[in-house]
């Protein structure tokens, strides 16, 4: 289903393995390589390269973290284009069927349900790295806020907290 809303489509199944299934990585580690791989220029689907890098580093250090990285890219990239081939061979040969137009005007808020859910999972992890409850305990994530943003000043920014939080395995901080 990766070419139905692309590589964040399947973000909820990939945060519920690494993070709550497999334990490769915490939320607040998960939420960091989504952020880097929207804001890193190339393609979105760059996370499951990172996952594969966070779930590697924990087996088997540096080493381990750049194989995972490259089969984990494999993995998600070659089914995904051998399926969009089959498909395209099929679908260039059906332009004028009106299957075809059905199945194209049922795609648009499949789509949209399933960037949805991205965001709903996202959102979430985002709201337990901050500490705000289910329930939208706002009061206490603003000082919350307040009291990081002074540490990281003391502790020199963000970037040291990425880097550390990126090359730590989930278990041993």
């Amino acid at each position: 289903m990766l070419s139905i809303g692309g590589g964040n489509a399947v973000l909820p199944e990939m945060h519920m393995d690494a993070v709550k299934g497999h334990h490769w990585m915490t939320d607040s580690q998960f939420a960091d390589i989504f952020s880097i791989s929207q804001t890193a220029p190339g393609p979105s689907i760059l996370i499951v390269t990172l996952v594969g890098y966070g779930a590697g580093l924990s087996v088997g250090g540096v080493p381990g973290a750049i194989i995972g990285g490259l089969i984990a890219t494999a993995a998600m990239i070659l089914p995904a284009a051998s399926l969009m081939y089959a498909v395209t061979l099929f679908w260039q040969k059906a332009q004028k069927s009106k299957l075809r137009y059905a199945v194209e005007k049922g795609f648009a808020p499949l789509t949209v349900g399933l960037i949805m859910a991205t965001s709903l999972v996202m959102s979430r992890a985002a709201d337990r790295l901050a500490g705000v409850s289910d329930h939208g305990d706002l009061h206490r994530h603003f000082h919350l806020h307040q009291d990081e943003s002074a540490d990281r000043g003391r502790r020199g920014g963000r970037a040291r907290q990425l880097r550390h939080r990126l090359t730590t395995p989930a278990g041993s901080r």
